[in-house]
């Protein structure tokens, strides 16, 4: 969504959405970034 009023390098930002990360979602992102890295580290990086 542009505001008519925002003109050149301005920006507006808005909060979409608020995540609560449980501490089996934090392990399973752990273990898929090391699944990842097997092939890349740079991508696992990410």
């Amino acid at each position: 969504m542009r505001d008519k009023n925002n003109i050149g390098s301005e920006r507006t930002t808005f909060k979409m959405v608020e995540i609560n990360w449980i501490p089996q979602s934090l392990y399973d992102i752990d273990n898929i970034a090391e699944f990842i890295a097997r092939d890349s580290v740079k991508y696992a990086n990410i």
